[in-house]
């Protein structure tokens, strides 16, 4: 059985140093999958205002798909390796893609 996103209903505000509400099952699910990332550092903000956290190996979109149900709100961008909130402008990006490894 597939997870449901929840999270805020809202926008999150506050991106400091943790992904938004609605990314953070996400999140924890990739680090249970051996992916990691700085912990306590600043997410690092974009040109646009979007808020950004990388992580350390490449994003397997093929087992988030599998695992949750994504809300229509949250984009997973295989081709650029990041998985985007629209409702919060915040995003898990890998420093590296599947077709980097390749």
């Amino acid at each position: 059985m597939k997870t449901i996103i929840k999270g805020s209903d809202f926008a999150d505000t506050d991106l400091s140093f943790s992904v938004c509400s609605h990314l953070k099952p996400i999140l924890d699910y990739l680090v249970e999958l051996g992916n990691t990332y700085e912990t306590g550092k600043p997410l690092k903000r974009e040109r646009f205002g979007s808020s950004v956290l990388q992580v350390n190996k490449s994003i397997d979109m093929t087992a988030v798909r599998d695992k949750f149900i994504i809300p229509t709100f949250i984009v997973l961008d295989d081709t650029r390796g990041r998985i985007f909130c629209d409702r919060c402008w915040c995003e898990i990006s890998a420093l590296t893609t599947n077709l980097e490894q390749k």
